[in-house]
This record gives C-alpha cells, sequence and structure tokens, in this order.
C-alpha cells in the first residue's frame, strides 16, 4: 500500500497523473474485520480518487437468507473470488500466497514472476477489469455501488 501511495504521488506530482490502479478483491474476505484490505486501501482511494479502482467481487450464491445465516470466515466458503495477480507495466506475478513479506522471501515456490510479456499481463488487466466491472466498487465514504447497468449481486 506505501509503494502504491508513493507511485500515485509521484503520477501525480509529475503533473501528468496517468499511472492507474486497479485492485480486485473478494467482499467477503476484503471486509472482514474492523481492519481488512478495505480500510488499508480506502485512505488512497480517497486521496487518488481518479486514479484508483477498488472493486470488491461477491458471489451471486451468497444472498437472501444464506447471506444473513452465514457467519463470516465461513461465508467466505461460498464462491469466493480467488484470483492472486499482481501486474506492474508488462510483467506479472501469479501467485497462489497473498503479497506478505514471508510468502516472497521464505515461500518462493508461492508464485512465478513473467517479465515483459505484454500478451500475458494484457489478458490479465481485461481480466481483472471484466470481473471488476460486474463487482461492487468502494467509494471513498466506504459505501459500495454497481456500476450502471450492473445487477446488485446480493439483492
Amino acid at each position: 500500500v506505501d509503494c502504491m501511495e508513493e507511485a500515485l504521488q509521484r503520477s501525480q506530482d509529475s503533473q501528468a497523473p496517468d499511472l492507474k490502479v486497479s485492485v480486485l478483491l473478494d467482499y467477503t474476505r476484503g471486509s472482514r474485520g474492523q481492519i481488512n484490505s478495505r480500510t488499508m486501501l480506502l485512505p488512497l482511494l480517497q486521496r487518488f480518487t481518479s486514479q484508483m479502482r477498488v472493486s470488491l467481487y461477491h458471489t451471486p450464491d451468497l444472498r437472501g437468507l444464506l447471506r444473513l445465516l452465514v457467519p463470516q470466515r465461513f461465508n467466505e466458503t461460498i464462491g469466493v473470488q480467488h484470483i492472486k495477480v499482481y501486474l506492474f507495466d508488462d510483467s506479472i506475478i501469479i501467485s497462489g500466497a497473498n503479497l506478505s513479506d514471508s510468502y516472497f522471501t521464505n515461500r518462493q515456490d508461492r508464485y512465478v514472476l513473467l517479465e515483459n510479456c505484454r500478451e500475458v499481463a494484457d489478458f490479465f488487466s481485461d481480466l481483472v477489469e471484466a470481473v471488476g466491472d460486474v463487482s461492487l466498487q468502494l467509494q471513498p465514504n466506504d459505501s459500495v455501488t454497481m456500476l450502471e447497468g450492473m445487477v446488485h449481486p446480493y439483492k
């Protein structure tokens, strides 16, 4: 998050804020607890609104009475969005792990880095954008909305 903030600030300071950051998370996992991925990213979204997109995928399988009865952590077993790709220009990290120090130092068997692979990076960028388009969009006030024309996943 700190690196994204630094890059967004540099882009804004250059008077050419062309850097765009798009984050796709699972709604249930990304919103669990008081301190979570959503709350970590919210200050960036508030500060760099025009450059930042945070999408929260919510499976339509978790709705109605089921959504109300299944407690946190257990609800994550129903249709969790589990894409773990990290795109940087024309390079991509495909991972089985979250972004954490221990996985990138002690567990190097959990990811693969593909450098300068524009076609693969473009594919995953399009995939993240497509899933993001049908996901809830985090707003600077910590609410979520759907893009126009999309059906809310649990209504």
